[in-house]
């Protein structure tokens, strides 16, 4: 396992033969503040996506130290966690807070998995995944704004790798954009890859 963090989330990894890179898409609020849950308040599941490696989950809790958390649990791997003091401190700069990343296995090229995750605002009533190909598709989120999206390297071959996020409100109106797509992989640089861009229509 060769863990890597980029940005302010923090990842608690495990033995693995691969590298997990993070990234937020603004600030973190309140960055590097990660503490235990508290044990008088039970954690919320709030997403589970299947894929090959296991089941990728998204949860929340507050911690000892009464900061709102959400964590990604990736099996195998280990987990990505990030603190604020309320949910409302996640959306300073937008509607949209994401922490979005990638998975690369040590004897492949490119990325294995990517994935994003976060919350949206109240405001929000309809979120969008734009892929690289320009494809969309409906993010789906709970009644606290909790979403999480995870793709596979089958997806990622098909071009269903994710760009951007878009968040409507409730007069079909784009509220905010959040750019989803990591960096290449170390391997793809090493051996000078070209980056795969977004078809120009979706830029």
């Amino acid at each position: 396992m060769r863990p890597l963090v980029v940005g302010f989330c923090l990842l608690v990894a495990l033995v693995s033969a691969g590298t997990v890179a993070y990234a937020a898409s603004r600030d973190q609020p309140n960055p590097g503040v990660v503490a235990q849950r508290d044990p008088s308040v039970s954690e919320r599941i709030h997403s589970n996506n299947q894929l090959s490696n296991g089941k990728w989950q998204l949860r929340s809790y507050r911690n000892t130290s009464n900061r709102t958390c959400i964590e990604q649990q990736i099996p195998q791997e280990g987990t990505g966690t990030t603190c604020t003091v309320a949910q409302e401190d996640f959306f300073r700069e937008g509607d949209i807070y994401a922490i979005f990343g990638a998975r690369e296995l040590d004897d492949e090229l490119g990325w294995d998995k990517l994935f994003a995750y976060g919350l949206v605002s109240p405001r929000v009533q309809r979120l969008v995944l734009v892929n690289l190909s320009c494809a969309t598709s409906d993010v789906p989120f709970d009644g606290s704004g909790a979403f999480m999206v995870a793709v596979d390297k089958r997806a990622i071959k098909l071009g269903m790798s994710p760009y951007k996020l878009l968040a409507f409100d409730k007069s079909g109106e784009v509220i905010d954009t959040r750019r989803v797509k990591p960096a290449q992989s170390k391997a793809e640089r090493a051996a000078n890859v070209d980056e795969v861009l977004p078809e120009v229509q979706c830029r």
